[in-house]
């Protein structure tokens, strides 16, 4: 039975409906309590669906007299109390949904008797309590939990919620598609007992209080598609290892203590395949950005991905679609996005310690959407290449050390809703033109070289300065970039910039470039290089 704007209280005409096999009232204004006498009347129901309504109160313990029921659906209400330990009595349950409502208390051990259930969402709600069976004969090493005790179970959703303990191990050897907890106050390190084979697809453990590392377990995760373990006190070094994940789409690692730099050795050309979604702000990174990082992302460099239908996203589990939650900053603010599609690709290296060049690779990746590399400390100039990203709608690289001119080729990037430039060391012109036209001072502010439209300082003759050739200003394909830049110098200079340069060169060859004397040579043949094209621009004007 189904129904369209229903209001108030249930129909008292429903009671006499005994016969009845499936009733449905979803998405209506029904409100009130839940009378036991109603549910003592519908013992022959298999599925009783009232989500998306207004009842209020308890659940009444009658409920366990629908032993026939296999789909119970009441989130999204306003219940109220403990879980009735009574639903431990229905037995043929395959699928339990009283989330988003103000259940409070634990989560009854009766639960474990639901041998048949497959489906779990007990998310948003006020539940407290531990996941750990209250058998104190059993060692840390063994402890169990009455979920654990439902091996038919596919999907469990506790998250937002206000549990604690630690999370049992005994999770990790469930045959889960997807385990999320988070929005909790969980402690302890994450399981390590994912065994080989195992189905998880979903692991959300974000917004808890789980420390040490990153359990190598996970790789035996192979259909693991999202991977967001935000917001907790994890340790350790980056986990390259989890690249041989050939289905992981998603991964968030924000808001941890992870440390050390990303070593290019470490990097192989098949990791990550599907990655569209790659997350490290607010850790304790360091070091440069390895150029090769960004071109395994194969993903991320196929706009065509954007065509995939959006539900191809989603998990499918018996007819139940599974909607992923991720927390993300996007255009300059941090979101919940409780639907992760397909089409979002999203870099966020923000508030590490990076330092060196921005990798030109990046500009590879065209169907990013969203790139983050704030509060760093990158220096070198905004590679030219960014602007190929040409459905990119958020850039932010502010508080970092940038010089140079703003590229002119940003401009063509017309999707783009957010830039933030600010707090670098940037000079010249700002481009016009497009998006440019539409972006306040405060996109620019703290770079004192920087004028034209929208800041005060005004540009002479509204011309950018350009930059120097892209093989000028990076070197990180190419390590014969010092000898070759050297020739050039030596070649266009004159007088004693042609003994400078032999002298140089040759003292370079002999004590096997030196880094000092490589950086010294480096900022003296380049200076050599912008004095000769004042001159000639001099010239010709």
């Amino acid at each position: 039975m189904s129904s369209n704007s229903l209001s108030g209280a249930l129909p008292l005409s429903l009671s006499s409906l005994t016969k009845l096999s499936k009733l449905y009232l979803s998405d209506n204004f029904l409100s009130g309590n839940i009378s036991p006498n109603f549910l003592s009347n519908w013992t022959k129901l298999t599925s009783l669906i009232l989500q998306n309504n207004s009842f209020n109160g308890c659940i009444p313990s009658e409920i366990g007299l629908l032993t026939n029921l296999e789909h119970l659906c009441l989130d999204t209400n306003q219940f109220s109390g403990n879980i009735p330990t009574q639903i431990g009595n229905l037995q043929n349950l395959v699928y339990l949904d009283l989330s988003k409502n103000n259940f409070y208390g634990s989560i009854p051990q009766t639960i474990e008797n639901l041998t048949s259930l497959s489906i779990l969402f007990l998310s948003t709600n006020n539940l407290t309590g531990t996941l750990l069976s209250e058998n104190e004969n059993l060692t840390p090493t063994l402890i169990s939990s009455t979920i654990c005790n439902i091996h038919s179970l596919k999907i469990l959703v506790l998250a937002n919620n206000s549990l604690s303990g630690l999370i049992p191990q005994c999770l990790g050897n469930l045959s889960l598609s997807v385990l999320d907890l988070h929005g909790n106050q969980f402690h302890g390190t994450i399981p390590t007992s994912f065994k080989v084979g195992n189905p998880l697809n979903r692991l959300n453990l974000r917004e808890n209080q789980l420390e040490g590392t990153l359990p190598r377990s996970l790789i035996n995760c192979k259909e693991l598609e999202v991977l967001d373990l935000g917001h907790n006190n994890l340790n350790g070094t980056f986990p390259m290892w989890l690249g041989v994940l050939p289905n992981l789409k998603v991964l968030s690692l924000r808001f941890n203590k992870l440390n050390g730099s990303i070593a290019s050795t470490s990097i192989k050309g098949y990791m990550f395949p599907q990655l569209r979604v790659f997350d490290i702000s607010y850790n304790e990174f360091i070091g440069d950005l390895p150029t090769m990082l960004f071109k395994i992302f194969k993903a991320m460099a196929n706009k065509d991905e954007d065509r995939i239908p959006q539900g191809q996203m989603y998990l499918k589990q018996n007819n139940i679609y599974y909607q992923d939650s991720l927390v993300i900053g996007m255009k300059g603010q941090e979101r919940e996005m409780v639907k992760i599609l397909i089409m979002f690709a999203a870099i966020d290296l923000s508030c590490n310690k990076f330092e060196g060049r921005i990798p030109n690779s990046i500009g590879d990746l065209l169907a990013l959407r969203e790139l983050n590399l704030s509060s760093n400390m990158f220096t070198g100039h905004i590679p030219t290449s960014l602007g190929n990203l040409s459905v990119l709608e958020s850039l932010d690289l502010s508080s970092n050390q940038i010089g140079g001119a703003i590229p002119g080729q940003l401009t063509s990037i017309s999707s783009l809703e957010v830039l933030n430039l600010s707090h670098n060391k940037l000079v010249g012109c700002i481009p016009q033109g497009q998006q440019f036209n539409t972006f306040e001072a405060n996109s620019y502010q703290g770079n004192d070289g920087l004028k034209g439209k929208p800041l005060s300082r005004g540009c002479e003759n509204g011309k950018t300065p350009q930059l120097p050739a892209s093989k000028e200003l990076h070197q990180e394909d190419d390590s014969s970039f010092l000898s070759g830049f050297t020739i050039k110098a030596v070649a266009i200079g004159y007088g004693c910039g042609i003994l400078f340069g032999l002298f140089m060169g040759s003292l370079i060859l002999i004590t096997g470039k030196p880094k000092f004397i490589t950086k010294f040579v480096e900022e003296e043949a380049y200076k050599l290089v912008m004095k000769v094209k004042r001159r000639r621009s001099k010239k010709k004007n």
